[in-house]
C-alpha cells in the first residue's frame, strides 16, 4: 500500500514508522525540512519539502498513485484546506483527516473526507471509563 501523510509531528511521523515497519510505501510532505531529523525510523520513507497545501507539491506527493492520504498538520483549516484540494485532484482517493474542531467535522464528512477528532475520540474513551460513565 501507498500512503502519503502530510504533516511529520508526532503523529504523523509515529504512523510513518509504524506502517513503514508493516511494509507499506510511505512518502511524507512537511514544510519544515528540519523535522524529518527527529523521525526515529527514517529507513523506507520518502520525504518530499514543500508546503503540504501548495498545489504543486500537491501534485508531487501524488504523481506515483496513492492508496490513502493522510493529512496531520497541527491546524484544522490547513487539513481541511489540504483535503479539499487533494480531493478535486483525485476524488477517488481516500483521505483521512485530523480535525481537533469537533463542530468542523460533521461538514466534511458529508464531503467525503474522512474524519479523525482526537477531542471525539478522547471524550468516547473517557466516558466508557469505569466510575465515570
Amino acid at each position: 500500500m501507498r500512503i502519503v501523510i502530510i504533516g511529520s509531528g508526532r503523529l504523523g511521523s509515529r504512523l510513518a514508522s509504524l506502517f513503514t515497519k508493516r511494509g507499506d510505501s510511505v512518502l511524507m510532505v512537511e514544510q519544515n525540512e528540519s523535522k524529518f531529523m527527529y523521525i526515529e525510523d527514517r529507513q523506507g520513507i520518502e520525504f518530499l519539502a514543500g508546503n503540504g497545501a501548495d498545489d504543486n507539491i500537491i501534485r508531487d506527493a501524488l504523481k506515483k498513485p496513492a492508496d490513502i492520504v493522510i493529512v496531520a498538520t497541527g491546524n484544522d483549516y490547513t487539513n481541511i484546506l489540504i483535503s479539499q484540494k487533494i480531493k478535486l485532484l483525485d476524488k477517488t482517493i481516500r483521505i483521512i483527516t485530523r480535525l481537533f474542531d469537533v463542530s468542523l467535522a460533521t461538514v466534511y464528512t458529508e464531503l467525503g473526507i474522512e474524519i479523525l477528532c482526537p477531542t471525539s475520540l478522547t471524550i468516547d474513551a473517557l466516558l466508557k471509563m469505569p466510575g465515570i460513565s
